[in-house]
């Protein structure tokens, strides 16, 4: 699978009753950090190439590819470009797990306005659910966890998902939410539904079964 053109990936979990979306209060330092999250996620992402990119490929062995250089936080993949999707993974030195609910790239020139293109699709989200082993978080706080990005660039090597080369002026949108799990055993569900005015109505969701290793607990809550 290869990517032309404005780039939607549609890395979702969630499906919530109403097809309104609830009135949220909006934590600017968190959404900021949640953006320049999203940017590095994509940065990451860009940057493996296709034949072991966790994006495209749900083996096991791939998804500890792409992750952050420092920090606790370890990036999970969803269903790339739609769809129902399984993902197991064994993490290890890290607890605090970036869930990408919906994420959505554009750049220059594959669009004239990226800021505006992801950020409608952030917009026409209707629906969202997240299941930590067995428990919903409430549709309020998922929709808390905006993530518009800075503008940002990112690179692609030899054989990755675009031609290689340096894509600038690219924008992130979505909704990310960091889970801070115990060491152990965890089954995740997501699923999220997106009624946008011109593409329809998209839908996506993943069952993530994941084993917590040892990590080194930095105190923070996610």
């Amino acid at each position: 699978m290869s990517l032309t053109g404005t780039i939607v990936l549609l890395l979702v979990l969630a499906v919530g009753v109403a097809l309104t979306v609830p009135s949220v209060h909006a934590d600017e330092g968190r959404n900021k950090k949640l953006g320049e999250l999203n940017a590095l996620y994509w940065q990451k992402n860009a940057g493996i190439p296709q034949d072991r990119n966790p994006l495209v490929n749900v083996d096991p062995k791939f998804c500890g590819e792409g992750q952050p250089d420092h920090g606790n936080v370890y990036f999970l993949r969803g269903a790339f470009g739609g769809g129902e999707v399984e993902r197991t993974c064994t993490i290890e030195g890290k607890n605090k797990i970036l869930i990408p609910l919906v994420s959505v790239l554009a750049w220059e020139p594959a669009t004239t306005d990226p800021k505006g293109f992801v950020a409608l699709f952030a917009d026409s989200v209707s629906q969202m659910e997240l299941i930590v082993d067995g428990v919903p978080i409430s549709r309020e706080e998922l929709f808390a966890n905006r993530a518009p990005s800075p503008v940002f660039e990112f690179k692609v090597p030899e054989g990755g998902l675009l031609p290689a080369g340096t894509y600038g002026l690219a924008y992130a949108d979505g909704y990310l939410r960091i889970l801070k799990l115990k060491k152990g055993t965890h089954r995740i569900e997501t699923h999220a539904v997106i009624e946008h005015p011109r593409f329809g109505r998209l839908e996506s969701g993943v069952i993530y079964h994941l084993t917590i290793q040892h990590y080194a607990d930095d105190g923070e809550d996610g």
